[in-house]
């Protein structure tokens, strides 16, 4: 069956046209799945028989419902991306990211870190410096919570 001779082309043009029995279809499809070289005759039949073969029978129409199918594939795809790909952009990760770096300096939480922690650092106690900061951050949390 890999060769290309007449008989196995006469052959895939019987199974292309559809004169086949039902045992002999199913025989040469599987032969379709797994040899390359049937493949092959099967394409050389195929293109042999290309001008004989009928087309559409209306070909514009058929032609028409394809054109009118692909914008709105497009279009969906385009919402459901769009939709999935704003919250994915990183310059809305950097505008957030500012927008929380300015509340915090404007509210003086840097200032309010940097005042407790040199308070820590220059002050002679015998315990510490993680103590020290452990207990001034518990201490400023304590304080922002009331």
């Amino acid at each position: 069956m890999s060769q290309q001779n007449p008989e196995n082309l006469a052959l895939w043009r019987s199974y292309i046209c559809g004169e086949l029995d039902a045992n002999t279809e199913s025989r040469l499809e599987a032969l379709l799945q797994g040899d390359e070289a049937a493949f092959t005759a099967y394409a050389a039949a195929l293109s042999s028989l290309e001008s004989e073969l009928p087309g559409p029978k209306d070909e514009e129409a058929y032609r028409q419902s394809i054109i009118e199918q692909l914008p709105h594939a497009r279009e969906s795809k385009a919402r459901t991306s769009s939709r999935r790909t704003w919250s994915r952009h990183p310059l809305l990760h950097y505008v957030i990211a500012a927008t929380l770096t300015a509340l915090l300096l404007g509210s003086g939480v840097f200032d309010h870190i940097a005042l407790k922690s040199n308070q820590l650092i220059q002050r002679p106690n015998s315990s510490s410096l993680s103590e020290r900061m452990m207990k001034a951050t518990t201490s400023w949390f304590d304080s922002w919570q009331r």
